[in-house]
């Protein structure tokens, strides 16, 4: 939740496992808080009545300076709710360099984010927007994993056959120390290609928390986790076993890349640190993305993705007009999709210069940087302003109408928007009494100025039809407009049910789920799909045998002492 600070906002985020220590630092809470029930995070939404206004008192007493660095301390995710001029201008992302200085032909010389990873240190060259027609007579070279600038805050640095049998990823073989959402759903569009994902955990304290999203206590009943974690293998080592380390650099040995979004710490303290990984594989591909990168001033900060968009500046844009005290934001977890996707293309790419290029590559790819390189645009703005740029809700600056409207039913709703004249005129004639020849909507600057009055006048159209007839009718005449669709409503389009998108599967575990299919079509690459739950440890005597090469009396041995657990 946001509470306000002397001087702003922060963002905290307190589950279970954070609730005795928040209570250590927060002294002089009211003994109720100590009770038993309270550790329980659905009871403290339950309580969030009498809970929230408690801690506001606490936190209020703070900077946001102050309330972070108190309960980082104890690993407790507390940011800021940065301004996009706030994030521009933090320390921590000033220290690692990602707002770049670049001179762009015709407009000066201004900062822009630079992109969102290190490549063994080092970041790619931001260059100017290419003048029109210059590519005839220039001699600039395209970036490359080769056309890399220094950062101020240096990183670490320095395939065979896989199972899936399938896909333009066929071959290339990733072990992932995953969890939760962003390297989940990265390294699932690497096994939807194709790729042989082997998903590394442990039932010795090692294990993905959305095995238990929305369940009990069994960790292979979760059908959130199966939707990020098909078509990947399980495999299990007690990482605090001593033969554990061994039986992970072994299998390491066999992959084309390695990846984690653990804290910036824990490759170190279980041996998978990038210098460790080199001794086995001195080709690897390593990406890490932790929150916050793995240098800089910040780079220990706990983070989840709600509170990485409050970091970036985006929790603030992300409101309506006037809506920043507080901001609201969104509970959508932006920063690991976002980061997955980017994870995914990183992990090509550093294989591809892998297998041209006969070396590896350590990169650090920081959410924080995924999710504001989104907003470049914004950060340059205030970079070359000095002024923070303003929410705008659903407005659009170039389009009027460019809104969302209510419609018949309870909280129904349709998004239509006028880009051109001809859409606006095709607009003005289906909803008709006259508006097309009001003066206050004559033009596109005078529709921007009377905004509210335009709103009112469709939203009295809209209020009492249903959401698709208006779609219908719109999308008839050219109009762009879409309707604001409930998990429902996508599980029954007709559209994404004809594409297959939309898949319905009998698991023996879960019985009917309803899951997204993979959003891309081959037409000379056939992708075939296992819907299978990635039960824990199902894969590790196969992975063992098939991909490591350890005879069955290895894998025997290591299972009675206990490493495959």
């Amino acid at each position: 939740k946001i509470f306000s600070c002397r001087d702003g906002f922060v963002y905290l985020y307190v589950t279970r496992q954070h609730w005795k220590l928040f209570l250590t630092v927060w002294k002089d809470h009211a003994p109720v808080f100590d009770a038993p029930d309270w550790l329980n995070n659905l009871y403290r939404r339950a309580h969030a009545d009498e809970l929230n206004p408690a801690v506001q008192a606490f936190v209020g007493q703070y900077t946001m300076a102050e309330i972070t660095e108190l309960l980082q301390a104890k690993g407790i995710p507390c940011v800021p709710v940065n301004t996009p001029l706030g994030f521009a201008k933090d320390e921590h992302v000033r220290g690692r360099g990602f707002m770049a200085a670049v001179e762009h032909v015709g407009f000066g010389s201004t900062e822009q984010p630079a992109m969102p990873f290190m490549i063994d240190g080092m970041r790619p060259a931001v260059g100017s927007v290419p003048v029109l027609d210059s590519w005839q007579d220039s001699d600039v070279k395209h970036p490359t994993f080769k056309g890399l600038v220094p950062s101020p805050a240096s990183g670490e640095g320095k395939g065979e056959g896989s199972a899936s049998g399938n896909g333009p990823l066929d071959g290339m073989r990733i072990v992932s120390f995953d969890h939760v959402l962003a390297a989940p759903y990265g390294t699932t569009i690497l096994a939807e290609l194709g790729a042989d994902v082997i998903k590394v955990e442990s039932s010795k304290g090692g294990m993905d928390p959305f095995r238990f999203f929305g369940t009990g206590e069994d960790p292979n009943v979760s059908p959130r986790f199966l939707e990020f974690n098909r078509n990947k293998r399980s495999l299990t080592v007690n990482l605090k076993h001593p033969k554990g380390p061994k039986v992970l650099h072994d299998l390491v040995a066999k992959a084309d890349a390695v990846l984690d979004n653990y804290s910036v710490d824990v490759v170190d303290r279980i041996g998978l640190a990038y210098t460790d990984l080199c001794k086995v594989k001195s080709d690897i591909i390593n990406l890490r993305m932790p929150g916050l990168g793995t240098t800089g001033p910040k780079r220990h900060f706990s983070t989840v993705g709600v509170n990485i968009t409050a970091f970036t500046g985006l929790t603030y844009l992300w409101n309506h007009p006037g809506v920043t005290d507080p901001p609201i934001g969104s509970q959508t977890v932006f920063p690991d999709y976002v980061s997955g996707v980017l994870c995914a293309i990183i992990i090509i790419s550093g294989v591809l210069y892998r297998d041209r290029q006969k070396k590896g590559a350590f990169i650090d790819l920081a959410q924080s940087e995924a999710t504001a390189f989104m907003i470049g645009a914004n950060l340059m703005e205030a970079a070359a302003s000095g002024k923070d740029p303003q929410p705008m809700g659903n407005a659009s600056p170039s389009a009027a109408p460019h809104d969302c409207y209510p419609c018949k039913g309870e909280d129904r709703w349709c998004v239509i928007a006028a880009e051109t004249e001809p859409q606006w005129a095709a607009l003005a004639n289906i909803i008709g009494g006259g508006i097309d020849q009001d003066p206050r909507f004559k033009t596109l600057a005078s529709r921007l100025q009377h905004g509210d009055e335009l709103y009112a006048a469709i939203a009295r159209w809209t209020r009492d039809k249903d959401p698709f007839e208006i779609l219908d009718r719109l999308q008839k005449v050219g109009v762009p407009c879409g309707v604001v669709q409930t998990g429902e409503d996508l599980t029954n389009d007709p559209h994404l049910a004809d594409r297959g998108f939309v898949v319905r599967v009998e698991n023996p575990r879960l019985g009917r789920v309803v899951l997204p299919n993979f959003p891309l079509q081959f037409t000379n690459a056939k992708l075939t799909r296992r819907w299978e739950f990635p039960v824990l440890g199902r894969d590790t005597e196969a992975v063992l045998r098939d991909v490591v090469g350890y005879s069955e009396d290895t894998i025997k041995q290591l299972g009675n002492d206990g490493v495959l657990e």
